[in-house]
């Protein structure tokens, strides 16, 4: 996990609110990480990386409020 929150990491530009996501996106704009041989959304990683795992029934979102903006702590039952 520390060498994927590294890579995680360069790719981010950070604000004291959010951070911007400068790497690969979809169609719709969602930032986009590949982590464990699979390509997931950015924001999710994040929470991951930083909270542990997703519980079940937990929705992580972009907090900022923006497809190209996240923090690490935007989670919601």
């Amino acid at each position: 996990m520390k060498k994927a929150i590294e890579r995680f990491e360069k790719k981010i530009l950070r604000t004291n609110d959010c951070w911007f996501w400068t790497a690969s996106k979809t169609k719709q704009g969602y930032g986009m990480f590949s982590y464990d041989g699979k390509s997931i959304p950015a924001h999710r990683f994040a929470y991951i990386a930083y909270n542990g795992p997703i519980e079940q029934n937990k929705i992580v979102h972009q907090s900022c409020n923006n497809c190209l903006l996240y923090t690490s702590d935007a989670a919601d039952d």
